[in-house]
């Protein structure tokens, strides 16, 4: 995966801070993707190449839709530059196409959907509290 050369980062830089990583890691690792290394996910979330290619689990894309949004708006800095680039990236990398994205990004709440969608809900307002 290469990294998003539409804003200069350089390798002290995350468009995710480490810590916000290994809270999705904790929450997420195993049920949203295929069990990675923190580190793995790290580099994931931060458009590098990990060592092992992080891989979203079958039926989980309407959830990581969700979950990319509430870290466009709770955790990702607010500079517009960093943004729009973190999202097309992201979504590649989960070979989620970006109208399947604004169609599902909003489907999971907790009022309505399967009782794996509130739970989800209920998961990732935790980490977006952290």
């Amino acid at each position: 995966m290469a990294e998003v050369n539409s804003y200069p980062l350089d390798h002290h830089h995350n468009y995710l801070d480490v810590e916000d990583c290994s809270h999705i890691y904790r929450y997420c690792n195993g049920k949203q993707f295929e069990a990675a290394t923190k580190l793995d996910l790290c580099e994931f979330f931060n458009l590098r190449a990990s060592l092992v290619p992080v891989r979203i689990l079958d039926g989980e894309k309407q959830r990581m839709c969700y979950l990319i949004s509430q870290l466009l708006k709770h955790k990702l800095p607010a500079i517009t530059e960093m943004k729009k680039p973190w999202l097309k990236g992201i979504l590649a990398s989960c070979k989620i196409s970006e109208s399947y994205y604004k169609s599902h990004y909003n489907d999971v709440d907790e009022k309505s959907g399967s009782e794996a969608n509130k739970e989800f809900f209920q998961t990732v307002k935790t980490i977006m509290r952290m």
